[in-house]
């Protein structure tokens, strides 16, 4: 599932989309090149079970979502956890920058921001998730 996803993505973008062997082009070094065939041989280990290993997945934007299998029990292979966002990532993802006004129905709506603005919020929110804005 979720490691499979990661190495084949991960592959095509290191990789050329038809490089099943991993020779990554004339334009890799070689060094570089055996990096990575150690890298995926150690994740294809990962994959078909043959050592433990802890996934931490870190998600400033909350789009994540990690089904509980086991619900109503607790898994015990899975941990929890409040995630807080620094200042700084506030800042990179366009929080801070945000404008925003309480409206006359009680709901916040976006206040007049300028097309320079919205293209910049626009732009972190793309850099930040990998999906558009409309």
């Amino acid at each position: 599932g979720l490691l499979t996803q990661i190495r084949d993505d991960l592959r095509k973008t290191i990789f050329e989309d038809d490089d099943e062997e991993g020779e990554g082009g004339d334009s890799m070094p070689e060094e570089k090149r055996q990096g990575w065939q150690k890298f995926f041989k150690r994740l294809n280990g990962a994959i078909r079970g043959e050592f433990e290993y802890e996934i931490l997945l870190e998600d400033p934007l909350g789009n994540s979502y990690v089904q509980d299998l086991m619900v109503p029990e607790p898994d015990p292979g899975l941990r929890e956890e409040e995630y807080v966002r620094s200042a700084e990532e506030e800042d990179e993802l366009g929080i801070t920058d945000m404008k925003t006004k309480e409206g006359q129905n009680g709901e916040y709506e976006k206040d007049d921001i300028t097309a320079e603005e919205r293209e910049r919020a626009a732009k972190l929110i793309e850099e930040a998730t990998g999906a558009g804005v409309a």
